[in-house]
């Protein structure tokens, strides 16, 4: 799963398994281990909720999406689900599934991947 956060945006970018992982509703969870020994945290839960939306604590981002819409979501054609929080100003909350690159890049590792819808068959 990759997190992009942008000003007030929570972005989620999620692979064919982890999309299949959060429909059967077990969680989704990555690390980011910094050189200090700090983590950042990221999860996205199906939880029994009226909405999406995000939490921040003790080193850990928390999106909650309610189950239905998880089951419902993963076994459709949806690309992503968007929300907004509103508290304290609003923050958007956008969860995708995550399309391979169109232009290779060395790092990325597009085996679990959607097919991109713009990608040009091979000759």
């Amino acid at each position: 799963m990759k997190l992009r956060i942008y000003d007030d945006s929570v972005r989620l970018r999620l692979t064919p398994s982890e999309v299949a992982q959060i429909g059967r509703g077990v969680p989704v969870e990555s690390v980011c281990r910094f050189p200090n020994g700090t983590t950042l945290t990221y999860a996205l839960i199906a939880a029994d909720a009226p909405t999406i939306d995000a939490r921040f604590a003790a080193e850990r981002v928390v999106v909650v999406l309610p189950r239905g819409r998880a089951a419902q979501w993963a076994a459709s054609a949806d690309v992503s689900l968007r929300s907004e929080q509103r508290d304290n100003g609003v923050l958007d909350i956008l969860i995708e599934k995550d399309f391979a690159c169109l232009e290779p890049r060395d790092a990325d590792d597009d085996t679990d991947r959607y097919p991109n819808p713009q990608a040009q068959p091979k000759a």
